[in-house]
């Protein structure tokens, strides 16, 4: 059981501590992507479905291996071999090392300076005519409130606290630019006989506000906002 320990402790490197526990499908799909034995990845499986791991956590090998066998039907010379897996996934020194791994990416997060990318596309229509008007930003965000920011990130951090600083702000970027599409869209085409005024989008979006409420704030020294639209294009085809 010596590879399926290491195959774990990688899996729960990547995902957290209550990963396998809580996804026993996944972890036994991911342990077989990660060369395992397919029959002993199966009775870590069995194991995980029984909610061994709980018990694990504070029974004595002994008591794991009455278990084991108690809930999983499983004969003293297996029940053995896997209770010697979960008393080392579970040893004090492992669960030591992951209390002070936990939030390590959320904490790297905070000191980064990361960079925001958006570009969007929206179309003006008129009677007889249309033009294309599109706005973007590329600009560095960076985290003045982090208790902000970790009430932001809550759910990510809970439900992994390993993820990594790159993952959460790929969250954060797109709880920022995701809602930029819908107001473009919205100042593009609030007036159907008046043409908008592109230079004056960036005034009217919410984007240093949602900054704001999750504890992050633009660097405007970086910040380059564009915002235009093209000619006038005849509405060919269409009749009224």
């Amino acid at each position: 059981m010596k590879e399926i320990l290491a195959i774990l402790l990688a899996i729960i490197e990547e995902q957290g501590p209550e990963y396998p526990e809580k996804n026993p499908y996944p972890t036994y799909t991911a342990m077989l992507d990660k060369g395992a034995d397919a029959r002993k990845a199966r009775l870590v499986l069995l194991t995980l479905l029984a909610g061994i791991p709980e018990k694990a956590r504070k029974a004595t090998k002994e008591e794991l291996v009455e278990a084991i066998q108690k809930e999983c039907c499983l004969k003293s010379k297996p029940a053995e071999s896997l209770a010697t897996l979960y008393t080392k996934l579970y040893s004090t020194s492992q669960k030591a090392a992951w209390e002070e791994k936990k939030e390590e990416g959320f904490h790297a997060f905070c000191e980064g300076t990361w960079q925001l990318e958006w570009e969007g596309e929206a179309t003006w229509r008129s009677r007889g005519v249309h033009l294309d008007c599109s706005a973007s930003i590329v600009a560095d965000v960076v985290v003045v409130d982090k208790t902000l920011a970790h009430e932001a990130a809550a759910g990510l951090l809970q439900k992994n606290p390993f993820i990594d600083a790159e993952d959460l702000w790929e969250y954060f970027s797109g709880r920022l630019t995701d809602p930029l599409d819908g107001e473009l869209e919205y100042y593009v085409t609030a007036e159907e006989y008046y043409e908008p005024y592109m230079e004056e989008f960036w005034g009217n979006t919410y984007l240093k506000d949602r900054c704001k409420k999750m504890g992050l704030q633009i660097v405007e020294d970086t910040a380059e906002y564009e915002a235009d639209s093209g000619d006038y294009i005849p509405n060919r085809g269409r009749r009224w």
